[in-house]
């Protein structure tokens, strides 16, 4: 499972890369802050086995196997819907009206 957050064009790219089959450079996120340690765009991976790995410009983040994680503009109020029990997709849906870095529709990619 993948996904991504911050700059529109890059994170796309990187979800397209992962839709193409990952063959190929893999996209990397660039730095946008050195010191608030900020990127352009952050890679959520989720491996079969629920290990979870959060890529940054500045590298490879282990998280894991944590029951849910989020990411982004509104990840604490997301991670607050999950520990209540809503889907991940609620929790976008909560995310989106209650944040005003966050909006709807959420392009969702699903592995058939």
């Amino acid at each position: 499972l993948h996904g991504a957050w911050g700059s529109a064009g890059e994170a796309s790219g990187y979800l397209r890369w992962v839709r193409d089959g990952m063959s190929g450079e893999r996209p990397r996120p660039q730095v946008v802050d050195l010191d608030a340690g900020k990127s352009t765009f952050l890679a959520l991976i989720v491996a079969p086995d629920g290990e979870v790995t959060v890529w940054t410009a500045f590298g490879m983040e282990d998280y894991g196997h944590p029951p849910y994680i989020a990411i982004g503009a509104g990840s604490e109020i997301a991670a607050g819907a999950l520990a209540a029990g809503a889907s991940a997709q609620q929790a976008i849906e909560i995310v989106a009206a209650n944040s005003d870095y966050a909006r709807l529709p959420v392009n969702w990619l699903t592995n058939r």
